[in-house]
């Protein structure tokens, strides 16, 4: 392809990919300025695309992407997937009523279970989780990871707030013998 063809200052991006797609060969441009390329997914599908929704990403597959994510967790419906995924919104999505408590205390959690469902499900099953438990930061100020947390009672994990402050009151004396 010459630059005549594609018009002239068009940059050529041929080979060049943008998310999941790879430019295979110009296509076409409008007396706008519009350029648009013929384009290959990831998952095989070919489409014509413009260069802008390439670069600004407005485009990122052939909607082989949007599908993927939007796709239920087969577990979904347990309780403990909804515990897992509570826990992460509540680190990481800006919007969620608690995330000023946790994310926008720097609050995290670890990589293992923050990428990988399976890798928290076997960690729960393996350290005690049980229906009607919780899952409690034993330092409060510390992420959720493994060697931070543990499976408690709504009771005990009420105890170890960070605004609780504990006073003893007419504590006994000590028996001496």
């Amino acid at each position: 392809m010459n630059e005549q063809n594609r018009g002239r200052g068009t940059r050529d991006i041929v080979g060049n990919r943008y998310n999941r797609w790879t430019v295979l060969d110009y296509s076409h441009s409008l007396g706008n300025g519009r350029v648009f390329w013929k384009c290959r997914c990831d998952c095989g599908e070919v489409r014509i695309i413009t260069g802008l929704s390439l670069r600004n990403e407005t485009s990122k597959s052939c909607g082989c992407y949007r599908k993927e994510v939007i796709t239920k967790h087969p577990q979904r419906n347990e309780k403990l997937y909804s515990i897992w995924h509570n826990m992460k919104d509540r680190c990481y999505r800006e919007k969620h009523p608690a995330y000023k408590r946790y994310g926008g205390r720097g609050i995290k959690v670890c990589d293992e279970w923050k990428n990988d469902y399976t890798s928290f499900h076997i960690w729960s099953i393996n350290n005690g989780y049980a229906q009607g438990l919780t899952i409690d930061r034993i330092n409060n100020d510390g992420d959720y990871s493994s060697k931070n947390c543990r499976w408690v009672t709504p009771l005990e994990q009420a105890h170890n707030r960070h605004h609780n402050n504990q006073h003893t009151v007419n504590k006994p004396e000590k028996a001496r013998i």
